[in-house]
């Protein structure tokens, strides 16, 4: 008797069976052909099952209502990576035919002169309108002080301002707009985003340059000409504790360069996150495990601050051409500070927009430790540093007119209450009415006579998305001076706030050039 084994079953045949008397290169086919069957018929039913013949019908068009030629359509399947692409013809229209079938599909659109724009689209579902926004583009060429660029030179684009914090994906982009410069310096960068202010940087090392951009306008393409970028230096920093260990996870920046922070994100736990995800902030460089960091620095002199989760904050100078290592010894912290934030009633806080950071105040008035809020309306600040008591508050402009807690003992929890506060909102225009996206502006407390006013706040502040300022205040009375560069200051000379309203609107600001 003949026995054969396929596919892990033992087959028996009879003398008399049909298939014994199969010839054998006729049984070795139906083998292969099993096999086959076995192995490839998930793949081949899913490529083929349904009407592989449907197609998806896509219009794109712009906010202004007009069609997009050109636009680079891809339809994908986010379980099985497979994608269809097509190009929109001068109505705007693409038919897709992708061959499979998804439930759930990814639809992501881009051309030039747009912001790219990702949806979902469901299986069967019927024409698919793609409505793009439209960008702004910006360009220039470099120069350097003795006439020769380096090779891989790129430039960043930075957001200015706290709505870029998680905007970047708001606004269709996967994150900073980056442009490659050519032999030449040429650069070019042709979807910019037209809501938020913008710094060009170089993060190139051994490269520096930084240029504040107002807001560009819609469908605007500026050439902002020809700009130096000058060499840097670099400077090695190597952090010790109070008896020589090394001390790793401390943040060294340089002072007077464009390091917008001294400190990473916190998350919920209190930890700080990883660097780069706060689009408007450039990191600073942070100690490995030897305590060791390498900065590039535009001079040869300056001075930097090391700040680090359990250590006292460092101020100190440099000297890249006598010194080009500096080792820096750190002080212990004096303790860690945790609370809550509550509402005045003890109930939990309305949401805010940006995450509320708590800062500490020792008793010098030197900044002794910050730490963001989680949702939960907890908090905790890792390094509290300087000497007490010490004096805590929220900070930002959701929070300005709080009177601050003094804290005697690190030892114990404290709770911040938050009083009920009115959001005034008001727009600042320059010359031909056009919107300002950054003014400055001073916020005071008004008595019932000249000696009791006082100021709440003084301070640099950024339009929002929709142009706009927002100022949290106690209910009260204030008056506004608003100035901005080539501008004189504008004083609106009294706001009353009541607080039967939680928002109260300002009417619009006009600036009188200087």
């Amino acid at each position: 008797m003949k026995r054969g084994r396929l596919g892990g079953i033992v087959v028996v045949p009879s003398t008399t069976s049909r298939v014994a008397r199969r010839p054998e290169w006729l049984e070795w086919a139906l083998r292969l052909a099993l096999v086959l069957t076995l192995a490839f018929g998930g793949s081949v039913g899913d490529a083929t099952g349904g009407d592989s013949r449907a197609t998806i019908d896509v219009l794109v068009r712009s906010d202004a209502g007009t069609s997009v030629p050109g636009a680079v359509v891809l339809l994908r399947d986010p379980v099985t990576g497979r994608e269809a692409r097509g190009v929109s013809g001068a109505d705007g229209r693409t038919a897709l035919r992708p061959g499979f079938e998804a439930p759930l599909m990814t639809l992501s659109v881009s051309a030039r002169g747009y912001l790219p724009k990702q949806s979902a689209v469901r299986d069967g579902a019927g024409p698919v309108v793609v409505t793009l926004a439209r960008a702004a583009a910006l360009s220039g060429r470099l120069r350097a002080p003795l006439g020769e660029l380096p090779r891989g030179l790129s430039i960043h684009l930075l957001a200015i301002g706290p709505s870029s914090v998680s905007g970047w994906a708001a606004m269709g982009l996967p994150s900073a707009p980056v442009a490659a410069v050519s032999t030449s310096g040429r650069f070019e960068f042709e979807t910019v985003p037209t809501s938020v202010a913008l710094r060009l940087l170089i993060l190139t090392p051994g490269w520096f340059l930084d240029r504040p951009i107002e807001k560009l306008g819609v469908g605007e393409s500026r050439d902002l000409g020809e700009l130096g970028v000058v060499p840097v230096w670099e400077l090695a920093v190597r952090c010790v504790g109070p008896t020589g260990e090394p001390v790793a996870g401390a943040r060294v920046a340089v002072d007077g360069t464009p390091v917008s922070t001294r400190r990473a994100p916190w998350d919920d736990t209190g930890r700080p996150v990883a660097a780069g995800d706060r689009c408007d902030e450039i990191p600073a460089s942070v100690t490995d495990r030897a305590g060791r960091a390498s900065l590039s620095v535009p001079n040869i002199r300056g001075s930097i601050t090391v700040d680090s989760d359990s250590h006292e904050m460092w101020h100190g100078a440099f000297d890249v051409a006598s010194a080009p290592e500096l080792t820096v010894r750190l002080k212990r912290a004096s303790g860690v500070l945790r609370g809550r934030v509550v509402a005045a009633d003890g109930g939990p806080t309305e949401p805010s927009r940006t995450r509320a950071l708590v800062r500490v105040i020792d008793a010098a008035g030197a900044i002794a430790g910050e730490g963001y809020v989680a949702r939960t309306g907890e908090f905790r600040v890792l390094a509290v540093r300087g000497p007490g008591p010490w004096k805590v508050m929220l900070a930002g402009p959701r929070w300005i007119g709080l009177a601050p807690t003094v804290v005697q003992d690190l030892a114990a929890e404290i709770t911040l209450r938050v009083p009920a506060r009115v959001e005034v909102d008001l727009r600042v225009v320059g010359r031909g009415g056009v919107p300002l996206s950054s003014v400055r502006i001073v916020v005071t407390r008004l008595a019932g006579d000249a000696t009791g006013e006082a100021e709440v706040l003084r301070a640099d502040m950024f339009a929002d998305d929709d142009g706009g300022y927002r100022v949290f205040l106690p209910p009260e009375t204030y008056r506004l001076r608003i100035g901005a560069a080539g501008y004189r200051w504008t004083t609106v000379p009294r706001v009353e706030l009541s607080g039967r309203q939680s928002r109260e609107h300002v009417a619009e600001v006009e600036l009188t050039p200087e």
